[in-house]
């Protein structure tokens, strides 16, 4: 795995959002490194972990932050509370991820995803697939029954997007998996 690339995906989930200064960076804790900007979030063991970062918060500078980091770990679902999807359909969210517009703005405007009723960003999913291509491995992918977030798992990897919850407006692109499949951008 290339330590480059997955500093690079990683930074792509990190927060402009001044309300959460500890999601500006990196967090090196126990051999894994932590991201999120609040709707995603991503957990990597890293092979080539550098315990010399042990406990800190690191930015897209490469500076540290002094900055309580949250507690991630109490909002990742259990994977037994989840039904996982099938592989067919995995593929098939992949590729309608990648021919939707890429829209997600301040104005509010983005392009979503219905996946088993939950609408997802298809920009948050995209930074995710990018994700797991870095680290070389194929996710599963699960849906909460009682929780919310999607989850995806791989052996080195956890990730995991919030459903849209706010009322859709007449700009947004909302698209079912077979609509995005037959899109063309």
């Amino acid at each position: 795995m290339n330590q480059k690339k997955l500093y690079s995906a990683l930074h792509k989930f990190l927060t402009k959002d001044e309300r959460y200064p500890g999601l500006f960076g990196i967090w090196h804790n126990n051999g894994y490194l932590y991201a999120s900007d609040a709707y995603t979030a991503a957990k990597v063991h890293y092979e080539d972990y550098d315990f010399d970062y042990e406990g800190q918060i690191i930015d897209k500078d490469g500076k540290e932050l002094n900055a309580k980091y949250p507690d991630l770990e109490s909002i990742i679902p259990r994977i037994d509370d989840m039904d996982e999807l099938q592989d067919a359909l995995v593929t098939d969210i992949f590729e309608a991820c990648q021919n939707v517009p890429k829209r997600s703005n301040k104005e509010g405007e983005f392009s979503a995803l219905n996946i088993e009723g939950f609408f997802i960003h298809s920009c948050h999913l995209i930074k995710i697939i990018d994700l797991f291509e870095v680290i070389g491995e194929t996710p599963a992918m699960y849906i909460g029954r009682k929780s919310r977030p999607i989850i995806l798992k791989s052996a080195n990897c956890i990730a995991l997007v919030m459903p849209e919850i706010k009322a859709f407006g007449a700009k947004d692109l909302l698209f079912t998996i077979e609509e995005a499949l037959e899109f063309k951008n």
